[in-house]
């Protein structure tokens, strides 16, 4: 290494140049810590961002099922058809069913927005 006041040769690891006393700088290290860590911080953002997307897109997923098995059983409640013509029991069976193809829909639009979390903070996080 060579010093920045003399320019003369000193040892590398040397804190102070024997010929003049200065102190050494030592830039060079600084520089090279922050570019190591730049590259580090980037390829975890593309990390965080491929597992949002996976985690939003299962999940919506499992979601849509779900509303779709409600639908499916509020239909099947609807249908009830009672031996003898209207009944309260039917009346109280198709209620619940149209109940339940609401909370389907709810389901729906809840699995959307609670999703879209997820999406957000990697995109966040990967932008930073």
């Amino acid at each position: 290494m060579i010093c920045s006041k003399c320019s003369n040769n000193i040892d590398d690891d040397s804190l102070l140049c024997s010929f003049c006393g200065s102190t050494v700088k030592r830039d060079n290290e600084v520089k090279v810590s922050k570019d190591i860590n730049t590259k580090t911080s980037n390829t975890n953002g593309g990390i965080f961002l491929g597992l949002g997307i996976i985690i939003a897109i299962v999940g919506c997923v499992l979601f849509f099922i779900s509303a779709q098995q409600i639908s499916e059983a509020a239909e099947s409640i609807i249908e009830i058809r009672s031996v003898s013509g209207d009944s309260i029991a039917e009346a109280y069976y198709q209620g619940i069913g149209k109940a339940l193809k609401g909370f389907a829909m709810f389901c729906r639009a809840l699995g959307i927005s609670i999703l879209t979390i997820p999406m957000i903070s990697a995109l966040r996080h990967s932008n930073n």
